[in-house]
């Protein structure tokens, strides 16, 4: 059950508790760590598990508490580090030349089933709760890490050894238990709050007693629920007397507030979380930052007002209603509730049938606004004196007689959303979840439920912040509020659409919550921001508008786009484009008849077409997003050099489907693609009508829009002549597609026409014209390349020009100026021939690409011509990459056809590595744990190479912030001698990978070693040594041995791969 401790007094590792504490854990200034190292000197001298917060805990409390904290005697530290401390047992043990060792409590050895007895003079007690924490906090969520807590607080650093202790530091600052069990919390006239008690626990007849009394006596696990004096007082006397003088009611009413053999803090539960009590279920109501509380149960929803009081037997939570007992009808509740009183007025208003309906004997549910809500109104609406508006309001506010409606029944995305109807022509009330919190829509106006559920005699109220049919918020505000649309409210702010689309009567309010997510995208990230359309968004011109917002997905993709990135550049460009999202009109989506097509004048002059297809609407233009291409020579240069030089009895075949097809993709090669191509072989071409009618079917997809946003990566698709193969890149900022033996990029896709979606694409596809040699030297980030083939030997030079059976992996310019200068390439001969060979596939083998399609273990094995060495090529998420000469390169470019073979196209040079050890770890995402240990421990200086260049090792997407800076201990110093200029040493080095690190972190000795980087460094070194050791050239079973770099030996054995 509990761990064994070496508790020498000499042990070198050892280190106090009260040292420990000062030192880690204690707020900034040496006044706050004096008082930590004196309040944890017991620590020093005894052997414990100790509970214990951290800074932020300690620095976030009230002043008031934090002063009475610090104020603290000698004896009152004692007492409050005694509460917190469970007991440990000592007992004789010999391992670890230990006289004794000490059993304290870790993680793995808390039960929920058997409290601990704390050291405490009175005997309080700890509760330990162990839960799996679930995705968006929420009961139905999926199961994610597991979570210690003690007496509610989250355990953020669990088993930390020092010296004869044990610590656990916890995310808050405890209060002290009780030294009562729960009855005598509840019931002593000494404490703080007996009316419950008192007043309805005390008129309980003796028959029941033990069966709800006595239970908070015995049971050593108990949860309950308290009603505060407030909430008794609350209760008229007539109805209060009603209860007392009904047994079996009061008897229900008091087991509601009880959850036996559980202990439920409020700050593990999730949202929507339902527990059995001593009577029926009780559910949680959580909302988003835990701020705020709610439990229902019996038709009442209270609020906890102060939780997490830990008595002897278990946890009270005081709450502001007496659960399961509804005594007010709505009309009443609504009047003694202090945030309600402009809603009374304006029903006090608004026509007499609406006024009976709110005391119909049964079948209410109303949504309340608060009085914040009427105040955010803005003025011009009059509401006051407006007797139509008071009368719209008031029937979106109720639903249709006789539906009681709870919001505990609502546990889903809007999506998932029950649709209810008002009593305002039957308007529909969509009432959803989103994280934590519950919305209502009703008369377009999107409200937070801030008090959900509260029962009354004749059905609900719930309490909303937002007033049904008058909008109190302007368009940008409303946006703003979103969380998926704030990247959309910076580019209104951006191009001056905000001033534009502003509403000057509204009232300048807080538009929303402060965790809408505003600081996503700095502003420092933006441009200079447009001046605003003139006209609208002043006091002499205020306009109405409707707006088809783009999300922060759809500005994502357009500004990834070639095109789209021009248009963002220029904030005119981009206001005019936003603007086409723009009307005067006043659109209504759910008034709009299905299927049934629109259109509306743009707020740029431009016609837009849109049409509502069962609950979604979508938009049609003759082009899309971006306006047509300026530049008509781009869109003719295809139909002017090639097409039309189609014979006619071709024609129907190939052009008309571009005109009568509704449904078309056509990839155009652009007018530089064009222009590449010789004028013998463009008329060769022309010359054969066979040809030139399959090349161009090979441009055309029939009956099918491909969006390059949709297309998988190596998805195949048929043209009208052959298949075409789609690769996309990681991050879809490249887009590839090969048909013919050709390869051909996007450079600016997805332009839509009235019958289909354009793509410009850099090379004519189904015709290779190019030798391997002519292609080479036609590509101008292949120039290196070609100098260094005309100085390799003549044999691999004619290798080149060989009539077919060619595939070469050519580096691109770049990566030869990776290579660092010690390699003295260029005149170094046996390197060049070596290179070349490693670039070159055997005689024979034409390889492309797109037959590749799996991970590593489905890659592909070649053969270079440098004494047949193995060449692997493989798929790694959307990538293709190349190992030769045991240096992995990226495809940058594959599948370039030529007369005799293929070129690919690569970013590094078989053979010559250009990246160091630490380089090469870190540009693999299942590394980059492995190489922040290496920084942790020095060794990323020590296993760096001096000469090599300091290269942008890799893509920003490998994941580097996946474990951030801050996380990182202190560096230790690196080994003497290697990483230097003056000494520059050769490794081979065994890594682990991050799931390795992270099974030996989780070991109990592997923590231990961890908190000291320079064991940890000796332990990681144990992975390197000064020889070098190639795997695949060891023979299979053979075991071999080799001297660690920290001088242990290591014997390694290969088997299979």
């Amino acid at each position: 059950m509990t761990r064994q401790i070496p508790v020498q007094a000499n042990n070198p590792t050892c280190l106090s508790a009260s040292t420990w504490l000062a030192k880690t854990v204690s707020p900034s200034g040496d006044g706050n760590r004096a008082q930590y190292s004196s309040r944890f000197q017991y620590a020093q001298e005894n052997y414990w598990t100790i509970i214990v917060w951290n800074d932020t805990a300690f620095e976030n409390l009230p002043p008031a508490r934090k002063n009475e904290m610090l104020s603290m005697t000698t004896e009152q530290n004692e007492a409050y580090i005694t509460a917190f401390t469970p007991i440990s047992y000592l007992r004789f043990h010999f391992e670890y030349a230990c006289l004794q060792s000490l059993e304290l409590l870790e993680t793995t050895t808390f039960s929920e089933q058997r409290p601990e007895m704390s050291r405490s003079a009175y005997q309080t007690k700890i509760f330990f709760n162990i839960r799996s924490r679930r995705e968006g906090d929420v009961s139905s969520g999926t199961a994610g890490p597991t979570e210690y807590y003690a007496n509610g607080a989250l355990i953020l650093r669990p088993n930390i050894p020092a010296g004869r202790s044990m610590i656990h530091v916890v995310d808050r600052v405890l209060e002290l238990p009780s030294q009562y069990g729960i009855k005598g919390f509840i019931s002593l006239k000494e404490q703080p709050d007996t009316a419950f008690y008192n007043n309805v626990v005390m008129f309980l007849p003796a028959e029941y007693w033990n069966d709800v009394v006595e239970p908070l006596n015995s049971n050593e696990r108990v949860t309950v629920f308290v009603p505060t004096k407030e909430a008794i007082a609350r209760i008229p006397s007539d109805k209060l007397q009603q209860l007392r003088g009904s047994s079996q009611l009061l008897r229900d009413v008091i087991k509601r507030h009880i959850i036996p053999d559980q202990i439920m803090y409020t700050s593990f539960v999730y949202h929507n979380e339902g527990v059995n009590t001593l009577y029926g279920q009780l559910i949680y109501r959580i909302s988003s930052e835990r701020e705020t509380v709610f439990v229902s149960s019996g038709a009442v929803t209270a609020q906890v007002v102060h939780g997490n009081i830990t008595a002897k037997n278990g946890v009270v939570h005081f709450v502001d209603s007496l659960l399961g007992y509804v005594y007010n009808t709505a009309l009443d509740e609504i009047r003694l509730t202090s945030f309600a009183t402009t809603f009374e007025n304006v029903l006090i208003k608004s026509r007499n049938d609406l006024q009976n309906a709110i005391v119909l004997p049964n079948g209410v549910t109303v949504f309340v606004p608060i009085n914040q809500a009427f105040s955010n109104l803005p003025s011009m609406y009059n509401f006051q004196t407006n007797q139509s508006l008071i009368n719209m309001v008031m029937e979106l506010c109720m639903l249709q007689q006789g539906m009681e409606f709870q919001l505990t029944s609502v546990n889903g995305d809007y999506e998932a959303r029950r649709t209810l109807l008002s009593r305002y022509f039957n308007r529909p009330v969509n009432v959803y979840s989103q994280g934590n919190e519950t919305w209502v829509e009703s008369g377009y106006v999107k409200a937070k439920v801030v008090r959900p559920d509260v029962g009354v005699t004749n059905g609900f109220i719930h309490f909303i912040d937002g007033v049904p049919g008058l909008p109190s918020r302007s368009i940008p505000d409303t946006i703003f509020c979103e969380d998926w649309l704030i990247k959309s409210h910076i580019q209104l702010q951006m191009t001056g659409l905000d001033v534009y689309l502003s509403d000057p009567q509204a009232k300048a309010v807080a538009p929303c919550a402060s965790n809408t997510g505003v600081n996503k995208y700095p502003s420092s990230s933006q441009q200079g921001a447009a001046i605003a359309p003139r006209s609208c968004g002043t006091i002499n011109q205020r306009c109405s508008f409707t707006i088809f917002i783009p999300n922060g997905t759809a500005i994502d993709f357009f500004e990834n786009q070639p095109y789209g990135k021009q248009i963002q550049n220029d904030a005119r460009r981009w206001q005019w484009v936003l603007r086409r999202h723009i009307t005067r009109q006043i659109i209504y989506i759910d008034q709009t008849a299905l299927t049934q097509e629109r259109e509306f004048t743009s707020d740029n002059g431009d016609v837009v077409r849109y049409k509502r297809s069962t609950d979604r609407c979508s938009l049609k233009q003759g082009y899309c997003m971006s306006p047509p291409m300026s530049t008509p020579r781009l869109r003719t240069a295809f139909y002017d050099n090639l097409v039309r030089f189609l014979p006619a009895e071709y024609w129907n075949d190939v052009v008309e489907p571009l005109n009568s097809n509704q449904r078309v993709t056509v990839f155009v090669p652009t007018k530089e693609a064009i222009d590449r191509i010789p004028s013998d072989k463009l008329q060769q071409l022309r010359g054969s009508s066979q040809l030139l009618r399959d090349v161009i079917k090979r441009h055309i997809i029939a009956d099918q829009i491909m969006y390059t946003s949709f297309v998988y990566h190596n998805e195949g698709v048929n043209t009208l002549y052959g298949q075409l193969t789609y690769r996309i890149s990681s991050e879809r900022e490249t887009v590839f597609v090969s048909s013919g033996a050709v390869t051909a990029q996007v450079v600016h896709g997805n332009i839509t026409a009235m019958n289909g979606v354009v793509h410009f694409i850099d090379t004519l596809l189904g015709y290779v014209y190019n030798t391997a040699l002519d292609e080479i030297r036609l590509t101008s980030f292949a120039t290196t390349f070609e100098n260094v083939l005309i100085k390799s030997r003549n044999d691999l030079q004619n290798a080149i020009v060989l009539p077919n059976g060619i595939t070469v992996f050519v580096p691109i310019n770049q990566a030869f100026s990776n290579l660092p200068s010690m390699y003295n390439f260029q005149t170094n001969q046996s390197l060049i021939n070596m290179v070349m060979e490693l670039c070159m596939l055997q005689q024979g083998m034409e390889f492309q690409l797109t037959s590749v399609n799996g991970d590593y273990e489905a890659r592909r094995t070649l053969l270079s011509r440098y004494f047949n060495r193995p060449v692997n090529v493989y798929s790694q998420g959307n990538e293709t990459w190349v190992e030769s000469g045991y240096v992995k390169a990226k495809v940058v470019r594959p599948d370039i056809g030529v007369t005799n073979g293929f070129i690919h196209f690569i970013d590094a040079v078989p053979g010559l590595p250009s990246k160091s050890i630490p380089d090469t770890i870190f540009c693999e995402d299942w590394l980059i744990k492995s190489h922040m240990e290496l920084q942790i421990t020095g060794l990323d200086v020590y296993l760096s190479d001096p000469l090599a260049k300091a290269v942008v090792p890799c893509a920003s997407s490998t994941g580097v912030n996946k474990y951030p800076a801050s996380s990182q201990q202190q560096a230790a110093s690196a080994p003497p001698s290697c990483g230097t200029i003056g000494e520059r040493c050769s490794f081979t080095v065994f890594i682990p990978s991050g799931t390795a690190i992270d099974s030996f972190e989780n070991q109990t000795y592997g923590k231990q070693i961890k908190t000291d980087t320079n064991k940890w460094q000796w332990v990681l070194r144990r992975h390197m040594t000064r020889q070098i050791i190639y795997i695949d050239q060891t023979a299979l079973t053979q075991e071999r041995e080799y001297t660690a770099d920290n001088g242990d030996v290591v014997r390694s054995e290969m088997e299979l791969e």
